[in-house]
């Protein structure tokens, strides 16, 4: 009986290691820009975009993209608290982004890079000394089904660079 036992929970005990690795080493992965690209878009209206790509072997599920402007304003007596506004983006959610590719496979799509893009003037709100933004991704992994948030804070008017992103796997602006 004492065997049983000792069988059972080296059992168990092991499952959940294997189960935890797995998820730990197979958790959904998304790469977010540094840097915000600022440039005329197809209609010739000044336009902001940011890039992001999903850097794990499975395919994300559900994303959806929240940026937004936070603002540090002074509370009473002492500290601060922070107001929040929503940014519009053109394209706030995808059902599906794809999986990872390497550089090599890459030849004219890279479907699992995105970028999203707002018309609002994110330089001028840079330009505040008390102003910030944010962007959230959320999405679901293909194959464990859990979901993460992935988040990047821009505080300074220097994360605007004129240019658009390069192709593929790659986060510079041109």
């Amino acid at each position: 009986m004492p065997d049983f036992v000792l069988q059972v929970a080296y059992n168990l005990i092991a499952s959940f290691v294997f189960l935890f690795t797995i998820l730990f080493f197979l958790r959904p992965s998304i790469k977010i820009a540094d840097k915000i690209a600022s440039h005329r878009d197809e209609n010739n209206q000044p336009c902001f975009r940011i890039k992001f790509y999903n850097t794990s072997l499975y395919s994300g599920y559900d994303v959806i993209i929240n940026l937004r402007e936070l603002e540090e304003i002074p509370a009473h007596p002492k500290g601060k608290d922070i107001y929040v506004r929503n940014v519009d983006l053109t394209t706030p959610q995808f059902p599906y982004i794809p999986r990872w590719l390497p550089k090599v496979f890459l030849k004219v799509h890279a479907h699992h890079c995105i970028q999203v893009k707002t018309f609002e003037n994110l330089q001028s709100i840079l330009a505040q000394p008390n102003k910030s933004l944010q962007i959230r991704i959320t999405l679901r992994h293909g194959l464990s089904g859990l979901s993460k948030n992935f988040v990047k804070d821009f505080q300074k008017p220097k994360a605007i660079i004129d240019g658009e992103y390069e192709f593929g796997n790659c986060l510079t602006i041109n």
